[in-house]
């Protein structure tokens, strides 16, 4: 997917979301952070809702958790695929 298509997303991926995707993949912040190429204290506070957060940031963070098996379908689930586990 390229950016184009990825900026354009129906769904944005939320704190709740992202923390139950991290925690389902047993990644650590540092982990998610560092397959995200965003900078650990922007994940950190992205987690906690503790300030707005840059669409390209959440998109980075939105495309490493796709990549390793998380679907998005709405704005408060997520779905995994059945043949992927880290």
């Amino acid at each position: 997917m390229n950016l184009s298509n990825r900026s354009r997303r129906a769904v944005q991926i939320s704190p709740e979301q992202c923390r139950a995707a991290r925690a389902w993949l047993s990644w650590t912040q540092a982990e998610l952070a560092n397959r995200s190429n965003v900078g650990l204290s922007a994940l950190k506070d992205f987690e906690r809702g503790a300030r707005r957060t840059l669409p390209a940031i959440r998109i980075q963070i939105q495309t490493a958790l796709e990549e390793a098996g998380v679907e998005f379908p709405s704005s408060d689930s997520i779905r995994v695929q059945s043949d992927y586990h880290a």
